[in-house]
């Protein structure tokens, strides 16, 4: 078994002993296996131990010894080794070595992660429409040390396939995922399809339910947090994605632009300095503003425009970029406003967005824990999170620019435009 395979994270004793209906032998289509008698011999071996070799537990808890079982499945992956052999196109065959060697990886066998890997690669290389090989491949990962690509694999068959016709046991595995790779969304979201699939209850899937809901604080609408608390950052390749899930957007601004995170009383708000932009009176620094808020009483689309494009002078115009079904857009020039550098312009676009069905899910992505380089065991526990706002939201993307540098500033605003993402 390789180093770092080794080095397992072994997650939180609780979620492992007690993970949702895993992907099991009952998956395997027995009438697509090679059908000679050692094959029919090592399903059978593995099926009589497969029930203590669900999961990877710290503590052994079955009266039947840990080596005993180990012995079984190391027995029943020699079988079907021989068999691939034999018939190494058969990819049900490389399917049932797969989660037999899954088993073995979970009471210690060496070598029996790498071995599930290749086959389930394989596989899924032989029959690359059978959703099962990424699945199973997925959830070996999440299972081990490779939290992050298991849970991608597994959101990966989302592209390809609806979601009521991946089988429950798929949801209960994702669920699982889910939970350790920092993804309560998509959790609560797979509880979600569960419950519509009319599939059993259990303690394990309501556990896994309340545990997401109960990384969520509810958002005070008197306090006034710090950024950290508000806003999650991460690097996509060159640039900073910056998210709020408490007001329910993300942006990425360049890089050499100057930034002010707020968030006061409800109230998220982001200011970005661009530029320096040349004039002929010198360098502008336009400015980009972001805001977001629920509406007041009884406050109309209009009426938060107006609250910020007050000048008489404002006018409506189309809107520069549509975010929203519900947008509108003004603009205003104020003659000499910024001296000798020309009049000043300001234009703003608002939009609003209802509650979506699960906040904070287009934003989420896998973040879970890595493999601890020291080899020794360790455990998870993801931060909480203020959840979104309550109902609509309404949000406001403001430039400030001298009409100097008109065409770069509006360069800029169209550059935050194109990076931000509003759920």
């Amino acid at each position: 078994m390789a180093t770092w395979v080794k080095s397992i994270i072994r997650l939180a004793a609780v979620l492992l002993a007690a993970a949702p209906a895993i992907a099991s032998l009952s998956d395997i289509h027995i009438e697509k296996l090679p059908q000679q008698d050692s094959v029919r011999e090592a399903m059978a071996e593995a099926s009589a131990v497969a029930q203590f070799a669900q999961s990877w537990s710290d503590k052994w808890h079955y009266q039947t010894p840990k080596d005993q079982v180990a012995s079984q499945l190391r027995d029943s992956l020699d079988k079907l080794q021989k068999a691939i052999a034999a018939a190494p196109d058969n990819p049900e065959l490389l399917l049932l070595t797969g989660l037999v060697a899954h088993y073995a990886y979970n009471v210690d066998v060496e070598d029996a992660y790498d071995l599930a890997v290749k086959s389930y690669q394989q596989a899924r290389q032989l029959a690359p429409d059978d959703y099962r090989a990424e699945w199973f491949l997925g959830i070996h990962e999440c299972e081990g040390a490779q939290v992050n690509p298991g849970m991608k694999l597994l959101m990966g068959l989302e592209d390809h396939w609806a979601w009521n016709r991946l089988p429950a046991d798929f949801w209960g595995d994702y669920m699982f995922c889910a939970s350790v790779a920092n993804m309560p969304s998509h959790l609560l979201r797979a509880g979600d399809h569960l419950a519509k699939l009319h599939a059993p209850t259990s303690e394990v899937i309501d556990f896994l339910v309340d545990t997401a809901r109960k990384r969520y604080q509810a958002p005070d609408l008197d306090a006034t947090y710090s950024k950290e608390q508000v806003w999650e950052s991460h690097q996509v390749e060159s640039r900073w994605v910056f998210t709020s899930y408490m007001c329910g957007f993300a942006f990425s601004p360049l890089g050499e632009w100057r930034m002010k995170l707020m968030t006061q009383k409800g109230t998220c708000a982001v200011q970005l300095g661009t530029g320096p932009h040349p004039s002929h009176a010198g360098d502008i620094k336009p400015t980009l503003l972001i805001l977001a808020r629920q509406p007041k009483p009884k406050e109309t689309l209009s009426d938060f425009l107006h609250s910020f494009a007050h000048d008489p002078a404002a006018k409506p115009i189309a809107v520069p970029r549509c975010l929203s079904g519900q947008s509108l857009s003004a603009e205003v020039t104020r003659p000499n406003a910024y001296g000798a550098a020309g009049n000043g312009y300001g234009l703003w676009l608002a939009f609003e967005r209802p509650a979506p069905e699960f906040p904070g899910l287009l934003f989420e992505r896998p973040a879970g824990p890595e493999a601890p380089k020291d080899g020794k065991v360790s455990y998870f526990h993801p931060n909480e999170r203020i959840h979104r706002l309550e109902g609509t939201l309404y949000y406001l993307v403001l430039l400030d620019t001298a009409d100097s540098v008109l065409n770069e500033a509006k360069k800029d605003y169209d550059e935050l435009l194109s990076h931000l993402v509003v759920e």
